[in-house]
């Protein structure tokens, strides 16, 4: 009921917002804000007049925000959480709050339509026209890995003159970056857009580890370095006004050091809640009582980065001379044509894409806990030593190509339509070396002897067919029907296990729209729709058979909103409110191996739950040198039912595994012995997200230019997990920017993060390795992200 109540406050709010801004409080010279087209539903439109929740930046507004990065356009969208947790390579954008741990992203990043399965957080952002954001499931139009929306990158087109500009960016910690874009005609009919990228990036944390028993070499270098080359070309032709085509070329190489992490470690934790209940009589974990997660408690409340760092030294504390070039090497190639044909009474289209994608990564995945443990054998000289499995190394080769076929109506009247076929095929193949699979001590320098293991090859294919109706019911009142049918199937074969597994999964994604044009002004929209992520399966090599496939999950989206061009055009108000049924939600649980012993995180179908929210952006010229933009977003996440099976966790020799944690911290037991985890919220999420800046600008000479920006960005806490123990803490970061320009030439200084906030940007509940005298055990510890800390600069740009 209290839901309901919000939602309808929420909507009384919205109307009541949008009345208090129809009155014209701005100046009377405040320049008309230009008119924002977007391509979200497959078609050219004005963003004012597309009946779904879209945020959207072109190349104006990326320059003057300092946006660089996919994390930076999710400051600037209401509704979207990006925290990496893992270095530029861990892709886990989190739109109104559907957030994952594990698994495939919920939600899709393409440029221009072509869908980018690898390295999606290293692309490069200068040869871009501009990003779209459109929230909310996206499976109808754009498919798979669209549950919880869709990110959508435009590159720049050329002009009709030749056009250039140079960038040259020098800031603190070693920030280098260097961009050179061109674009204009080859002869009549044709044209290029050509960009080149370069970026480097020291990273603000030293590290300190000062080697160990077994011999690993102590280590000060630098983590969190980062560096980056990329180029982006693209031709255009436009022979007739029959026939167009669009070639472009993307290549990127990275090569990042070890992420900038820490571990808060068991030593801190401050609540303890004793040993689980017994569980209910006659289930499979009948007489079977664990321990408080071995007597080391947990952390409840805010992680300080601080704690993590001055426990060694204001240091970092991982092992980077395990492996040889630790850290990730990313390299990626992404090939993309477009050709389309105008007919009277319609438009034929083809989009084709191959990607390939190269990655190396190295890592001490122990985040500093301690990465190894001593076992001395009772009877002397006999001494084992035995590294802990953390420190991994991963080589994987994996390419993607798409071929999609449209039909898009050209005919005058009430009805527009638009239909399609899809194919996708993606296909990885990965070694991995783990310290904890040679059986021989682990001494240095032969640490990269230890074996490779081929994972199992993973192979996917999907087709789709889709189509669009548009209906004008008057001048004022439209409807709308979006449709898909799409089939998947996946193939897990050879590894250690020598597997041979496949799973097909077919849905039906519907999208149903109605707008209504309040005035030329205002426009008010519903959208019912229903999003997946498609089925998987867990490759571990010692699981029963039974825990591999994972099912499909799915979403239910309701929406309401309001999109409103103010102030003769010198203003827009947009505000939406929604409510989000999840189910089957894939969440990750443990288990113990097929033969009893081991412990193990698999994806599972366990979960369910429901997210309410409300979103609003607001963007005007106050005056015409005074610039306004405000977001905000309200997300309200519950877990429904979160199952921790018991008899997964518990294995033929009777040992008891994590499926005991959650009944510590209280929550309840099942009939047949699972553990129920509802009432709290979705981890990596922020209920409140706001964002509120503000440009000014003016003219110095006839010549000269000034402005000055002022960006503040908070961020209300996340949870670690989904116990709701340990959190991040509110965030709090201004960015500062201002400079003098003229028309061929800009110098601007800029302040990132200028409070110096330290929060957190990504939580891990984690486990700490101790050493031990014939036992190992593992301590509840938290791995912490470290931030990014204050920076300041100087940016150059010349235009040609």
């Amino acid at each position: 009921m209290h839901k309901k109540l919000l939602a309808s406050q929420l909507a009384l709010v919205m109307g009541s917002t949008l009345a208090g801004f129809s009155a014209p409080l701005y100046a009377q010279d405040s320049a008309v804000l230009e008119e924002v087209i977007v391509t979200a539903r497959k078609r050219t439109e004005s963003l004012q007049d597309v009946p779904l929740s879209i945020s959207a930046f072109n190349s104006e507004f990326m320059d003057k925000a300092d946006i660089n990065s996919l994390p930076d356009i999710a400051d600037f969208t209401p509704g979207f959480d990006f925290a990496q947790g893992f270095g530029r390579q861990d892709f886990r954008p989190a739109i109104r709050g559907q957030s994952n741990i594990q698994g495939g992203a919920n939600a899709g990043l393409f440029v221009d339509g072509f869908f980018i399965g690898d390295g999606g957080a290293t692309l490069p952002l200068t040869a871009l026209e501009r990003v779209e954001v459109v929230k909310g499931p996206q499976g109808a139009l754009y498919g798979r890995s669209t549950l919880a929306g869709a990110v959508n990158y435009v590159l720049k087109r050329p002009g009709d003159e030749f056009a250039g500009e140079a960038k040259l960016t020098a800031g603190e910690d070693g920030e280098l970056r260097g961009d050179v874009t061109l674009s204009g005609p080859l002869g009549e009919a044709a044209g290029f857009m050509l960009s080149a990228s370069y970026y480097e990036y020291d990273g603000q944390y030293d590290n300190g580890f000062a080697g160990n028993e077994v011999g690993a070499p102590a280590n000060t270098d630098d983590v969190g370095g980062e560096e980056t080359t990329s180029i982006v070309g693209l031709i255009t032709l436009n022979p007739t006004d029959g026939f167009d085509a669009t070639a472009s070329i993307m290549w990127e190489d990275s090569d990042d050091d070890p992420y900038a992490i820490g571990l808060l470690e068991s030593s801190n934790n401050n609540c303890f809640f004793g040993p689980a209940p017994n569980p209910p009589p006659g289930t499979p974990a009948d007489g079977l009582v664990g321990s408080a997660y071995n007597g080391s408690g947990y952390f409840c409340g805010e992680i300080d980065t601080d704690d993590i760092l001055d426990a060694n030294g204001g240091r970092t504390n991982l092992e980077l001379g395990f492996y040889d070039d630790m850290g990730t090497e990313f390299e990626a190639l992404r090939l993309g044509l477009t050709l389309g044909w105008n007919f009277e009474n319609g438009r034929l289209q083809s989009k084709t894409s191959y990607h390939d994608y190269e990655t190396e990564a190295r890592q001490d995945q122990t985040f500093g806990g301690g990465d190894y443990y001593i076992v001395d054998a009772p009877f002397p000289p006999f001494v084992f030593a035995q590294r802990f499995g953390f420190l991994t190394e991963t080589l994987e080769d994996s390419s993607e190509w798409s071929q999609e076929l449209t039909w898009s109506s050209e005919i005058d009247g009430p009805l527009s339509y638009l239909v399609g076929a899809y194919y996708y095929e993606y296909e990885s193949s990965a070694d991995e070396r783990s310290s904890s699979n040679a059986s021989q001590a682990a001494t240095a320098p032969d640490y990269s002897e230890f074996p490779l293991v081929a994972d199992a090859d993973f192979d996917l294919n999907n087709w789709a067919v889709y189509g669009q109706l548009i209906y004008a019911m008057s001048d004022t009142l439209n409807l709308g029907l979006e449709l898909r049918y799409s089939e998947d199937e996946i193939e897990l074969t050879g590894g250690a296990n020598d597997l041979d597994l496949s799973e097909s999964f077919d849905a039906v994604l519907p999208r149903f729209t109605i707008d209504w044009a309040a005035s030329d002004d205002t426009l008010i929209y519903g959208v019912i729709s229903r999003g997946n992520k498609p089925g998987n399966f867990n490759s571990s090599n010692s699981i029963r058979e039974d825990q591999r496939p994972v099912d499909e999950e799915t979403a239910w989206n309701y929406e309401l909103g309001a999109k409103n061009t103010l102030w003769d055009g010198a203003a827009t108000l947009n505000a939406a409110v929604y409510y989000i049924d999840w189910e089957d939600q894939q969440l990750t649980t443990t288990t113990v191996g097929a033969d009893g012993s081991g412990s193990f995180s698999i994806l599972d179908n366990i979960g369910e739950s429901e997210i309410w929210g409300a979103e609003l952006e607001f963007n005007a010229n106050i005056t015409d040198w005074w610039e306004l933009y405000l977001g905000y977003a309200y997300t309200d996440t519950e877990i429904d039912e979160y199952i921790i099976p018991a008899a997964g966790s518990i294995g033929s020799s009777g040992a008891v595994n994590a499926y005991e944690e959650p009944a510590q911290h209280g929550f309840p037991y099942l009939a047949n012995g699972d553990v129920l985890i509802s009432g709290t919220e979705l981890p990596q999420v922020s209920k409140h997200q706001a964002t509120f800046s503000n440009t000014f600008s003016g003219q110095l000479t006839d010549n000269w230019d000034w402005f000055a920006r002022v960006d503040y960005l908070y961020r209300s806490e996340r949870y670690a997990q989904v116990y709701n123990a340990a959190d991040t803490g509110d965030s709090n970061r201004v960015n500062l920017r201002a400079g003098v320009g003229t028309q061929l030439f800009d110098i601007e200084v800029w302040v990132r993060n200028a409070t110096d906030d330290d929060t957190s940007p990504a939580l891990i509940r984690y486990v700490q390795a101790v050493d031990g005298f014939l036992t190992f055990g593992p301590d509840r510890a938290i791995g912490a992200t470290l931030p990014e800390q204050r920076a300041a600069g100087v940016t150059l740009t010349a235009r040609f």
